[in-house]
């Protein structure tokens, strides 16, 4: 099956000049952490008078999560990536198998970017998580819980395991994320949440329902959470990727589905990580400052 070349989205990570709360470093010590499991949980951290990038919770610190097992492509690993090429150190994030983390610190290097294992559906590991990710960079700047599980389900076929291990992963693990890494955020600080554009559909998709449920969640926290950390100077946003070209979109996927998919865009193409990551990285800076509570639709148009 051939994945599409990528298109160079407008909005570039590296044409955005940002200051302080910002993924570019200073000259003076940068950090960045980045969580990898299925998607990505990214935090930034900026510690005083430095702008630092970790992907879960540290000094403008990013962490991303991204559980492919394939390590060939996910969202996450597109973040991660991204926040490391503008100077950030990353804290990758994942479930069990470590493999595709330990690619990503290795494409890093060991000396900006380590790895935690923390399974995202439990609120024990998440605040381990967290720890290991202040214990390393000193605080948190930029958050991004987006690890998922995506099921096909009717009602009729969902069981009770299915609904909590869903509801566990998509909706318990960002909550609580969140509330975990607020004691170590400031004024300044950006969460960035993962939604789909799926619930924007004007015709739904069969077997969704489970999994749109989780994201309609998310939806409903990015707007109330605002309100909540506005108080803070705390921005949270939300993300609703389109059909992106990862290794979970094209799991169990004929060419015939993919080739539906793609049609449903007028670019007669889906959407590359990197383009997700791009507007994870426009969150995370100062140019974000006065954007809260919104989803961002990135999705070519497909809906």
């Amino acid at each position: 099956m051939t994945r599409p070349s990528r298109l160079r989205a407008p909005l570039q990570a590296a044409s955005i000049p940002y200051k302080t709360p910002e993924i570019l470093p200073s000259s003076r010590d940068e950090s960045c952490s980045i969580d990898l499991n299925d998607n990505p949980d990214l935090v930034i951290h900026r510690a005083q008078n430095t702008r630092h990038l970790s992907a879960n919770p540290p000094k403008r610190s990013i962490s991303s999560t991204c559980r492919s097992k394939t390590r060939s492509s996910c969202i996450g690993r597109a973040i991660a990536l991204s926040a490391a090429a503008q100077g950030a150190k990353v804290v990758v994030n994942y479930s069990s198998d470590s493999s595709a983390a330990d690619e990503v610190v290795s494409k890093i290097g060991s000396d900006r970017a380590i790895a935690v294992k923390a399974d995202n559906s439990k609120t024990p590991e998440l605040q381990k998580l967290v720890d290991a990710t202040v214990d390393k960079f000193g605080r948190i700047d930029v958050l991004i819980p987006n690890a998922a599980l995506m099921q096909m389900r009717t009602v009729e076929n969902t069981t009770e395991e299915d609904f909590d291990i869903m509801f566990n992963t998509n909706v318990k693990g960002p909550y609580f994320l969140v509330q975990k890494a607020l004691p170590h955020m400031s004024e300044g600080g950006r969460i960035i949440l993962l939604s789909t554009t799926v619930l924007a559909s004007s015709s739904l998709p069969p077997n969704y329902l489970l999994y749109a449920s989780t994201k309609g969640s998310i939806e409903q926290m990015t707007k109330y959470m605002a309100k909540d950390l506005a108080t803070k100077g705390i921005t949270i946003n939300a993300i609703a990727p389109g059909p992106t070209g990862t290794d979970l979109f094209y799991k169990d996927k004929t060419p015939e589905m993919v080739q539906r998919v793609t049609s449903m865009s007028p670019f007669g193409r889906i959407g590359t990580p990197e383009e997700i990551a791009d507007v994870a990285i426009f969150l995370s800076g100062k140019g974000s400052s006065w954007v809260t509570g919104q989803v961002i639709r990135v999705n070519g148009g497909t809906a």
